[in-house]
């Protein structure tokens, strides 16, 4: 497993993470990518919808309507991505909660020609928590870059971190697409672990910025569900999912070596 130290390179590269829905990159990846933007390297986040069918957790607000709430996610991601130093994202404008493989593939792939990315971060294959969206995007990633050299990193999380969110929602009749027992990995199945370090605090501000995803809008760690933030502020766990292998004993190094 490759360890984390912290380098010191430019880089011409482009990295992009790609999510299903504003917020998956910030709890996820979001320490890896403001380190990445700080040593230089270009990170473009595209997300595939506007995050238009979930719900404001806000207590005091609790819209339903699509447009307005899409509206609202969309401009707490473009929060996020200033919070990690990063360009505003892209949206490809697939239907949250209806997010097609398929509809990906064919709207991602322009992107991908354009900003010709080395690296791709994305969700692992169980979706954090099973969510169909997630699974669709991650597969519509693999698909994009079949018999090519990029390489493809899953965000991963230890076994039963996401376990409460998949019983709340299995419970509320939310059709999850992994089992509750198939979530997660070991440590020792882990590639590439990344110590979030000093960038927990810029990681910490992109979950804040997600002001409709906190049940306590002014506490990050109630993002989503208690306890869920806490460890993910300190390590991020990586699997290589495509590419050449991680040849370099750094991941920031490894990555700009793409």
């Amino acid at each position: 497993m490759i360890a984390t130290a912290w380098p010191r390179y430019t880089s011409a590269m482009t990295v992009v993470g790609f999510f299903a829905h504003p917020d998956d990159e910030s709890y996820s990846a979001g320490g890896l990518f403001a380190a990445l933007a700080e040593q230089g390297v270009a990170v473009q986040i595209i997300c595939a919808t506007r995050g238009e069918g979930g719900m404001d957790l806000r207590a005091r607000r609790r819209t339903q309507d699509p447009i307005e709430l899409g509206a609202t996610r969309s401009e707490e991601l473009r929060a996020a991505c200033r919070a990690l130093g990063l360009p505003p994202p892209r949206f490809l404008g697939q239907r949250d909660g209806a997010v097609s493989s398929d509809g990906c593939l064919a709207q991602l792939k322009p992107h991908l020609d354009e900003l010709a990315p080395r690296v791709i971060v994305t969700l692992g294959r169980d979706g954090a928590y099973g969510h169909p969206d997630h699974l669709a995007c991650t597969d519509a990633v693999s698909r994009a870059v079949a018999d090519t050299e990029t390489r493809v990193l899953h965000s991963v999380f230890p076994r039963g971190l996401f376990a409460p969110l998949h019983q709340k929602l299995s419970l509320a009749s939310f059709a999850l697409g992994v089992p509750e027992a198939d979530l997660g990995v070991a440590r020792e199945d882990v590639d590439a672990a990344f110590a979030v370090g000093r960038h927990a605090e810029r990681k910490r501000n992109a979950i804040a910025a997600h002001q409709s995803q906190l049940p306590d809008a002014d506490e990050p760690l109630s993002f989503l569900m208690p306890g869920l933030v806490g460890p993910l502020l300190e390590e991020e766990w990586y699997q290589l999912a495509a590419g050449p292998p991680l040849q370099h004993p750094h991941l920031l190094n490894a990555i700009a070596a793409a």
